[in-house]
């Protein structure tokens, strides 16, 4: 995957070597890859967005690795700021959105954009991709599955941005206001569709955050119990809830994706009308609250 990726110009790691072992777990060959890093730091992109930023004086090093991104977006200012935090956020967003439709295009599916799973190289100024283990070739779906999944991986991308900002130390540091003011969600449609109006990714944008916001506040309004003794498992029942916010999200872009180059590149014959038949299958009555 990282050499396919390589060959269509993306940034990705480099494997160095790929180790076998002889046993297995659940039948299944067990092995190890070791992978080139773009920079010293062993730090991934979720400092920038709920990691350091969120508690300055933590840790030096990584304030320092956060410091870097912001020189190296010539973004001036506090960073440690929410606003100017969020300023840094954006153009991240902007080329991370552009780096999945890239992944596409390349005909791979099944990344997880986590931004624990994004590392920053210095000297390009890119976001890289790591931990492809789990990416496949969209070659080996049927026609109609090709789109879907690709579809599916922007509602990722999408869903798993805006779900961190709801994460126990980004509780505190992100306002609503500012959320919105910034809109990072925007910037990643924009990068993904940088051909589409921008009357439209906004209604899109402001669509999903209006999804994500009544979850947002109720964990705020448990935010002193979710840092002192709340475990996570009791945490994450309170989460938007993922499966519906990706069908909202993939019926939103809908629209858009099928007038841009991705749907020339993977034709289908599904319509609104399709997905949304299947859409109410699948949530059964959910789909009254997916509707409103």
């Amino acid at each position: 995957n990282a050499k396919h990726l390589l060959e269509q110009g993306l940034s990705t790691i480099v494997p160095l070597a790929v180790i076998r072992y002889q046993q297995q777990f659940q039948g299944q060959d067990m092995g190890a890859v070791i992978s080139l890093s773009s920079s010293l730091e062993p730090y991934r992109l979720t400092e920038i967005q709920y990691g350091a930023v969120t508690r300055i004086g933590v840790d030096a090093d990584k304030d320092a690795y956060c410091l870097r991104i912001q020189d190296s977006l010539a973004i001036k200012g506090d960073l440690f700021t929410e606003e100017v935090g969020l300023q840094v956020i954006k153009p991240l967003c902007l080329q991370l959105g552009k780096l999945i439709h890239d992944f596409s295009v390349a005909g791979l599916y099944r990344y997880s954009p986590e931004w624990s799973n994004l590392e920053y190289n210095f000297d390009r100024k890119q976001i890289v991709l790591t931990d492809l283990d789990s990416t496949l070739s969209l070659a080996q779906l049927p026609e109609d599955l090709q789109r879907l999944h690709v579809l599916r991986d922007l509602a990722s991308l999408l869903y798993r941005t805006m779900a961190k900002f709801s994460t126990p130390n980004a509780l505190a540091h992100y306002s609503l206001t500012n959320l919105l003011k910034y809109d990072p969600i925007y910037d990643l449609l924009l990068g993904y569709f940088p051909l589409a109006k921008e009357q439209e990714l906004q209604l899109i944008a402001r669509r999903l955050w209006h999804a994500f916001i009544p979850y947002l506040f109720t964990l705020k309004k448990h935010r002193n119990q979710i840092l002192e003794s709340w475990d996570n498992e009791r945490r994450r029942s309170y989460k938007m809830d993922h499966d519906l916010f990706y069908l909202l999200a993939i019926m939103s872009v809908y629209p858009v994706f099928c007038c841009s180059d991705l749907a020339h590149l993977y034709p289908s014959q599904l319509t609104q009308t399709d997905l949304l038949t299947r859409a109410q299958r699948y949530l059964g009555e959910r789909y009254e609250y997916f509707s409103y």
